[in-house]
């Protein structure tokens, strides 16, 4: 497969992969990661519970956005989840805890 023919990160089709970017791309999900990255000050919630103040760069979905079947699921998963359903993270702390739920591959996901 060359570089042009592969898919983002834990997708699985190409219309997954539309679908993801268009709701990282709407006006509702920059507004709604502002507001977590701004109910922690922009913090990592993981470091600041080990007592580190590290600046968070990334807003985790607790619940996988891509274990989604549909476009609208998918959005709902992203958007519905309220600020309880994400966490401010570090770009460290962001893969760690990918790593810790084996979720770091398209074909976990796809499970």
């Amino acid at each position: 497969m060359t570089k042009t023919n592969r898919l983002p990160w834990r997708c699985t089709s190409r219309q997954q992969a539309k679908d993801k970017q268009d709701i990282y791309n709407s006006r509702e999900w920059r507004d709604l990661r502002a507001a977590k990255l701004r109910s922690t000050d922009g913090l990592c919630e993981m470091c600041m519970a080990e007592g580190v103040n590290t600046t968070a760069t990334c807003v985790h979905h607790k619940v996988p956005i891509e274990t989604a079947t549909s476009k609208a699921e998918m959005r709902r998963l992203a958007l519905e989840c309220g600020l309880a359903g994400l966490q401010s993270l570090c770009k460290t702390c962001h893969a760690k805890v990918h790593q810790q739920m084996g979720s770091n591959t398209r074909q976990v996901v796809a499970q």
